[in-house]
């Protein structure tokens, strides 16, 4: 890690700058969105209105943004019916792992350390993380970023960086940028990103020309593209280039203006943002997307 300050605690910190500099109608709208999304089993809604551990790591950094202060204490009866994570996959274990450490009460003791070592089930033959499956060859910067995020929350040392690190390396396509999967010809703009981050997260420089990748997938409409050959620009792709751009201090200038009017694009009349431009549905993931994403922009 860089020091004490993690990337959990980088986000939260832009989420924050973001909701600083709205409006007060602004602000209520979304708080007001974000009070629809909760269940009353204390999760967070998934796009078919079920609650969801992957929604509710979302909603609860949005809620903690909008409104500071201990999370509800319905969210640690809503935690207790995962257990250790026996029946999670790696992206819930994820989110379970990063639940348990936003919500103390329902961390009972060893409770944490069981969900982490079945996260480490998913190492990959490479020293990485699959998101996907165990043991597998190769793993994937997607997943390399999700375990540093539980780990970090953890307030743990992420096991073995530099194998990480060596791992990321295999992920990389034949244009240079990294993919999820291997051997691809072109790469992603969410898994360079990540790749970008876990890299300047453990202490390893960036190659230049992964910005410049980056950059080169601005949309002219505002946005960045999930990739060279994507149509449209996408709220995913967006947050997480300008994260790692910005954690490469790379200028986010020349990306400013165009980018936030396709964020506002995407605000919808709930008070919540959508993915892309042919999206009408809010939810919680999108709108810590949008909120990143203009807290980044507001740091130029």
């Amino acid at each position: 890690m860089s020091g004490n300050r993690t990337c959990s605690m980088e986000m939260q910190e832009l989420l924050l700058l973001a909701v600083n500099g709205m409006t007060k109608d602004a602000l209520r709208g979304i708080r007001k969105f974000l009070r629809s999304q909760v269940r009353l089993d204390g999760g967070f809604k998934n796009r078919s209105g079920e609650s969801d551990l992957y929604y509710g790591v979302f909603g609860g950094a949005c809620r903690q943004a909008v409104k500071p202060g201990p999370l509800p204490g319905f969210a640690a009866h809503y935690l207790r019916q995962f257990g250790n994570g026996e029946d999670l996959d790696f992206v819930h274990l994820v989110c379970l792992a990063r639940s348990l450490s936003a919500v103390p009460k329902a961390a009972t003791p060893g409770r944490l350390d069981a969900v982490l070592s079945r996260i480490e089930e998913y190492r990959s033959q490479d020293g990485g993380y699959s998101h996907t499956k165990r043991n597998s060859s190769e793993g994937s910067p997607y997943a390399a970023f999700l375990a540093l995020l539980a780990y970090e929350d953890a307030r743990e040392a992420l096991p073995a960086g530099d194998n990480i690190l060596n791992s990321l390396e295999k992920s990389k396509a034949c244009d240079g940028a990294y993919s999820n999967e291997p051997g691809m010809k072109e790469g992603s703009t969410a898994a360079t990103a990540a790749a970008v981050i876990v890299r300047t997260q453990l202490g390893n420089a960036t190659d230049p020309r992964l910005s410049e990748w980056i950059l080169s997938r601005q949309s002219r409409h505002g946005g960045l593209l999930a990739s060279p050959s994507a149509p449209a620009p996408d709220l995913l792709s967006t947050a997480v280039a300008l994260f790692a751009l910005r954690r490469s201090a790379v200028s986010l200038s020349p990306l400013r203006d165009k980018t936030t009017d396709f964020i506002e694009m995407l605000w919808t009349e709930n008070g919540g943002f959508s993915g892309h431009l042919l999206d009408n549905v809010a939810d919680c993931e999108y709108t810590f997307y949008a909120l990143l994403a203009l807290g980044c922009l507001e740091t130029e």
